[in-house]
């Protein structure tokens, strides 16, 4: 169909500044300027004529050019087919992604979750420390833990394995900045190590543990023993302070730390599981005659 242009007059020109066939008008066409004595003519396509138009209400699918034809733009209106489509599809895809992100990280977490139990189970594992229980007269049942210690030449041992299993012991606990009970005990532990002679180091061992190891490491252990002549067969132990209350609160029923505490002495012989104790300090040879009791005892056990 051919294009029939049309003239309109410069009145008719006006009110298409405002409206063309239910049509609005973006921009006013040349010739709509007030004031203009010769406006420009307008031309629109056949199409355009008078009439309802389907897009009444809507916003417009074209609008008029510089050169006074209409032109096609694009609208924030109703999407064509092809653009609905186009969305759908992205929005299937979008939500496709979102899904296996969601899976992936779910997936992150189970693991997560699971190597952190397995991690504490081991911690838990690791944290849980052998002990062995033993009935001392006058005190009751004690556990004694096998922890890791260190002696006053900053050897590494274990408490029960290497120090109390199989053997005649002879244990007691101090601190070396204390200077009442425990410098008597020292002198006391002394003169036992010259009474038993050959015995020391072979059938009975004598074993000091310190109760303030946060102070107290081997250099002082060690500087210590030098004032009481300590000889081989006579331990000193000190540790971390938190392995070291797993030992001490059985035995003093206090945790580790320096200050007043009760002097107490443990004689025993794990052999034959016969224990003894006493709290104070005593002579050598009072300590002497516990020693030899637990050791006859297990003499007498034997067939």
């Amino acid at each position: 169909m051919s294009e029939m242009p049309q003239i309109i007059a410069m009145s008719e020109t006006r009110r298409l500044c405002t409206k063309v066939i239910g049509l609005t008008v973006a921009a006013k066409p040349p010739g709509c300027v007030r004031g203009s004595a010769s406006p420009s003519p307008l031309f629109l396509k056949w199409g355009f004529a008078r009439g309802p138009s389907p897009n009444r209400g809507r916003s417009p699918n074209f609008v008029v050019g510089a050169d006074g034809e209409a032109e096609p733009r694009l609208t924030s209106g109703r999407r064509s087919r092809r653009e609905r489509v186009f969305v759908q599809r992205n929005m299937r895809n979008i939500f496709g992604a979102v899904l296996v992100l969601l899976m992936a990280c779910g997936v992150a977490a189970s693991q997560a979750s699971r190597a952190s139990q397995a991690s504490r189970a081991s911690q838990e594992k690791t944290a849980a420390t052998p002990t062995v229980e033993v009935e001392i007269g006058g005190v009751g049942k004690v556990k004694i833990p096998d922890i890791e210690v260190r002696d006053q030449h900053g050897r590494k041992i274990r408490f029960y394995s290497d120090l109390i299993k199989d053997k005649v012991v002879v244990l007691s606990f101090f601190y070396t900045s204390c200077s009442n009970s425990c410098t008597l005990q020292g002198q006391t532990f002394s003169k036992l190590q010259s009474l038993l002679g050959d015995r020391l180091g072979k059938s009975v061992f004598m074993i000091s543990v310190t109760t303030d190891p946060a102070r107290d490491d081997s250099e002082k252990l060690k500087s210590w023993g030098k004032r009481y002549d300590v000889q081989d067969g006579w331990t000193l132990v000190t540790g971390k302070e938190a392995e070291m209350d797993k030992l001490l609160l059985p035995f003093t029923g206090m945790r580790a730390g320096a200050g007043m505490h009760l002097p107490a002495t443990f004689v025993g012989n794990q052999k034959t599981g016969v224990w003894t104790s006493a709290s104070g300090v005593f002579d050598p040879q009072t300590l002497l005659d516990a020693v030899d009791f637990v050791t006859r005892e297990s003499t007498a056990s034997r067939p």
